[in-house]
């Protein structure tokens, strides 16, 4: 009886194991098969990239809940991507996402630069068309997602370095100050032009923050408030050991919250 017994788990075992290696297979097999099927690639024969947009790209970034600024980026790349094809194609011929190549994402990025935007610009409006041809490949409305490797860009922008001296006139020519007066949901702010200017000349002369954490107009960014203020002794972070006599302000940067 212990032999039979041992038999029929072996063999239990032996289909398991082939339904765990069949089963993706044939999944496998049945997206090939969607791929080769003519009808399943025909949408992406007929599909503009502001019609990929609208019914696919937009709908499942709102699900995976991005934020407005994501969808607003995009969104505006497609627009530029739209006024380029106008351009090149006056005629109005569509431009169906099938037929979208490298060369055409090169010449989107030429005239781009020749529009005068910024290599970041150019950059970020050819990885918004790439991340939309994704989502059609995703979705097998095509076969391949054309993809080029970024500009390489070096910043040029002059650093600006503030003596005492500077600071202490910026620090006098608050009291002209006229703005801000409202918060962002229109309400009064507790305090005067003057000293919000105040505040975040002490913050960035001695923290050096990013504009968008200490001064946020956008609703969803959480600007740094007296919540984020530690009093003297030990750090707020929890792995720290560090004392500071004078306190502490801890956030978290907006790029990884």
């Amino acid at each position: 009886m212990g032999k039979k017994k041992n038999k029929r788990k072996r063999a239990k075992s032996a289909v398991k194991e082939e339904k765990k290696i069949v089963e993706p297979v044939e999944q496998q097999e049945d997206t090939h098969r969607l791929l080769r099927d003519p009808e399943t690639l025909k949408l992406g024969q007929t599909m503009t990239i502001v019609e990929l947009w609208e019914e696919y790209v937009q709908p499942s970034l709102v699900t995976l809940k991005r934020r407005k600024t994501t969808l607003e980026g995009i969104r505006r790349s497609i627009e530029r991507w739209e006024t380029w094809w106008t351009e090149v194609c006056p005629s109005g011929d569509r431009l169906p996402i099938a037929k979208i190549g490298i060369q055409h994402l090169k010449e989107f990025r030429d005239w781009l630069d020749d529009k005068g935007h910024e290599v970041p610009t150019q950059n970020t409006a050819v990885a918004a068309i790439s991340q939309a041809l994704n989502c059609a490949k995703d979705n097998l409305l095509i076969k391949t997602s054309p993809k080029i490797k970024r500009k390489m860009h070096r910043s040029v922008a002059p650093k600006i370095v503030f003596t005492n001296d500077d600071i202490a006139k910026l620090w006098e020519v608050t009291n002209r100050a006229r703005w801000p007066r409202l918060d962002r949901d229109r309400k009064p702010l507790p305090y005067s032009p003057r000293d919000a200017w105040r505040i975040a000349i002490v913050l960035y002369w001695h923290f050096g923050f990013r504009t968008q954490e200490l001064i946020s107009n956008e609703k969803e960014y959480i600007p740094i408030d007296g919540t984020n203020i530690h009093p003297p002794g030990l750090t707020p972070n929890p792995t720290g050991r560090m004392e500071g006599e004078y306190g502490w302000v801890s956030y978290v940067p907006q790029k990884q919250s």
